[in-house]
């Protein structure tokens, strides 16, 4: 049983809903975990130390995990729009956050690919 506030015509208030609110909050907070993880990628890389296993779970979770989350933080707040009894406001903000942020990452990365592209030839 969901808890609606009621107003003077006994109808129930429109909420945001717990969809939009997390697809509102994985924009920034997935955002500032890939500058984290990428801030670890450098001070890995600086030292010698550290093995390559460490600096490629990192690396996995900069290309492949962040994309996926925007996608899903996404697909979260388009659920949320769709909704009849929801506000609208939130889960926007969300949907528009994702896709800026998804899609800076996915240039990055592509930008990242055609630059060591040539050098990854070496390899073959």
């Amino acid at each position: 049983m969901q808890n609606y506030q009621v107003t003077g015509d006994s109808l129930p208030a429109r909420r945001t809903s717990k969809l939009g609110k997390i697809s509102f909050m994985i924009a920034p907070a997935i955002f500032l975990l890939v500058l984290a993880s990428f801030g670890l990628l450098i001070l890995f890389g600086l030292s010698e130390s550290k093995s390559t296993e460490t600096i490629f779970v990192i690396s996995v979770f900069g290309w492949l995990i962040a994309p996926l989350g925007h996608f899903v933080g996404m697909v979260l707040g388009i659920i949320d729009v769709c909704r009849k009894r929801s506000k609208k406001l939130i889960p926007s903000l969300g949907i528009v956050g994702n896709a800026i942020l998804g899609g800076i990452g996915i240039a990055i990365m592509f930008l990242v690919v055609s630059i060591l592209g040539p050098g990854l030839t070496a390899f073959r």
